[in-house]
């Protein structure tokens, strides 16, 4: 019986299989058929640098940072040293009304890291 297995994840496979149908990783044409086959490749990037160790698990980390909008120099110096002393002089009530019940719009930047965590040590890059 010909079959061969995936190097990503050890799934068995048709022999005239092209891509894995559980990860989906694409399998080589030129693939023996011995034991050695049967287990995993490790990456190389993916052996931990302090302890050698193979055991090694990606985390992929969610940062989010709120980023506030600041006016130039410029805009000051052409429009915000009148236009805060008229907003205040002729739209005194409007302002405080849009100031406690608007607020300020916030933007959130969120920023997406893989991190390698080995499960041997601990040690993170």
């Amino acid at each position: 019986m010909n079959s061969k297995f995936c190097r990503e994840c050890g799934n068995k496979l048709d022999i005239n299989a092209e891509f894995c149908p559980k990860c989906g990783t694409k399998c080589g044409t030129k693939q023996s058929n011995n034991t050695s086959s049967s287990t995993p490749q490790v990456n190389s990037n993916m052996i931990c640098p302090k302890c050698g160790s193979t055991n090694v698990n990606v985390q992929v980390v969610n940062e989010t940072q709120l980023v506030t909008k600041h006016h130039g120099i410029f805009w000051w110096i052409i429009i915000g040293w009148w236009w805060i002393f008229v907003k205040w002089l002729i739209l005194t009530i409007p302002a405080l009304l849009a100031a406690i019940f608007i607020g300020k719009r916030k933007k959130v930047k969120n920023t997406t890291k893989k991190i390698k965590v080995c499960q041997s040590c601990g040690h993170t890059w």
